[in-house]
């Protein structure tokens, strides 16, 4: 068949076959197409800015809310065509996308020449966006085109909601920690660690000459620490959209990325829901990861509710039920389950530690979002946890204690740099290269080994470590050994 043939007519079939219908389908594809322009006009004034004086630029307070993670996907939908490997119905996806944008838009701002220079300007280093996202053409930076595979599966599950896993609503007991220690208990928390190996032939620089990268890496190192941990939570994405063993396009990534690189075999193990594996449809999460003996802790939950001494884990899935038309990027809780676990807390709040896949506020601690209010509201919490960790972001970040309110601080932390490719968050730095006031620590080492230069900056992770009524904390960047170095606190000699 022809692809280019009838186009009008095949996708008309096909949007009849989609359960919630043809209009409501064009509907999410045009709020798609919005995010897409957004995000264009920000990586194209990037582009402008960079050829003109050779430096990055913050984006200013008023330009569209897109996403810079999402910046090249109109000019690759504008301008390419689908792979041929793709079965005919993910190409139709593609079509009805671009036919959408064509209607709506006309094109990427971006033309081929702009978009050559990028990819001049990144062939070697790579280039950071503000919050660190690296643009560069190896694997999982922002130029690899195989992030269109997240789209196209998202659209999918848009077309077929039934198809989704479901989510497990019912509601789970604490589980009550203990460590290897009788005085206290250890977790290494890792967040965006789902990439698998590396593929050498698609990497400019590998994190420490290790062609695996350093997803294996990160998970070493941690299981080297003297003493190891009892416990390891991931705040959740694999990649390139957390699929299953039934996948539409690309591999069996759940398995692949996640499973099968997980090597530590001693532990205890949690993991939560993310944009990314939703964007799978949550099959890949729900049936490959939550199934998995690994994970057998949580029983098919995609939240759990942990207990040491006087402290309160409470692992939320802010993926399932957030804003899927803006692609699952901002994270939301709302249902009841999970807003009843943060009501139950609701006395206990400066003991209570959330971890989340999503940010509850933006990068450089500017302001909060809908996930802060969801937590925070009087139907759940009631105010601000004492501590809380989430990913999403690809950077180590330890916030201020007064990022939020003078008066109703909390210990807020980003650890979402355990395995993706990432540059220097310099948007975190001010016009005199210092760390700006809402910023106590935040990962920048820069990865330079054997003469090779590269814009890149350390992979992570953290460590918490409690006892009846104490919280102490420890974020680690790799070394170009592949060890992990403690970062934070720095030592007093330092």
């Amino acid at each position: 068949m022809d692809i280019d043939k009838d186009i009008e007519a095949q996708l008309e079939d096909f949007l009849k076959e989609c359960e919630v219908g043809k209009e409501s389908i064009r509907s999410t594809l045009k709020k798609i197409a919005m995010e897409l322009v957004s995000s264009d006009i920000l990586l194209y004034n990037m582009i402008i800015h960079y050829k003109k004086t050779g430096e990055q630029k913050k984006i200013p307070p008023g330009y569209p809310p897109g996403a810079m993670e999402f910046g090249p996907f109109l000019y690759w939908l504008t301008n390419e065509k689908p792979p041929s490997s793709w079965d005919i119905k993910y190409q139709f996806i593609w079509y009805a996308l671009q036919l959408v944008i064509l209607d709506l838009v006309g094109s990427s701002c971006i033309t081929k020449a702009l978009y050559d220079d990028l990819i001049e300007y990144v062939k070697t280093t790579g280039l950071p966006a503000d919050d660190g996202t690296m643009y560069g053409v190896d694997m999982y930076s922002q130029l690899d085109a195989h992030w269109l595979e997240s789209v196209i599966h998202y659209l999918f599950y848009k077309a077929f909601p039934s198809l989704k896993a479901p989510f497990n609503s019912k509601a789970t007991k604490p589980v009550k920690l203990s460590g290897k220690n009788p005085d206290n208990v250890k977790i290494a928390i890792i967040g965006d660690w789902g990439t698998g190996k590396y593929d050498p032939a698609k990497t400019f620089d590998n994190q420490d000459g290790n062609v695996n990268g350093p997803a294996l890496d990160i998970m070493a190192a941690v299981m080297q620490l003297n003493p190891a941990p009892d416990y390891i939570i991931h705040l959740g994405d694999v990649y390139y959209a957390g699929t299953d063993n039934k996948a539409l396009v690309g591999s069996k990534e759940e398995q692949d990325n996640f499973i099968n690189v997980w090597s530590s075999t001693n532990t205890i193990n949690f993991t939560l829901n993310s944009n990314h594996e939703m964007y799978g449809g949550g099959n890949g999460y729900f049936n490959v990861a939550l199934s998995n003996d690994l994970f057998r802790t949580q029983i098919n939950r995609s939240f759990f509710q942990l207990e040491y001494g006087c402290w309160t884990i409470l692992g939320l899935d802010s993926a399932y039920y957030c804003d899927d038309d803006n692609l699952y990027m901002n994270g939301r809780i709302t249902d009841n389950t999970q807003l009843k676990m943060l009501k139950d807390q609701a006395d206990n709040n400066k003991n209570t530690i959330v971890m989340t896949h999503h940010n509850a506020m933006e990068y450089d601690g500017s302001e909060t979002g809908k996930l802060w209010t969801d937590v925070t509201g009087s139907n759940a919490l009631g105010a601000a946890p004492g501590y809380w960790y989430w990913g999403h972001i690809h950077e180590g970040i330890v916030y201020s204690d007064q990022t939020v309110s003078p008066t109703d601080s909390s210990k807020l932390r980003c650890v979402g740099h355990s395995a993706m490719p990432y540059g220097e968050a310099w948007g975190l730095l001010d016009n005199e290269g210092q760390t700006i006031p809402a910023i106590e620590y935040f990962a920048n080492t820069p990865v330079d080994r054997s003469g090779k230069t590269s814009a890149r900056v350390f992979n992570g992770f953290a460590m918490i470590t409690l006892t009846n009524d104490t919280l102490t904390e420890q974020f680690y960047e790799l070394d170009s050994s592949g060890a992990g170095v403690l970062k934070w606190p720095v030592a007093a000699s330092d």
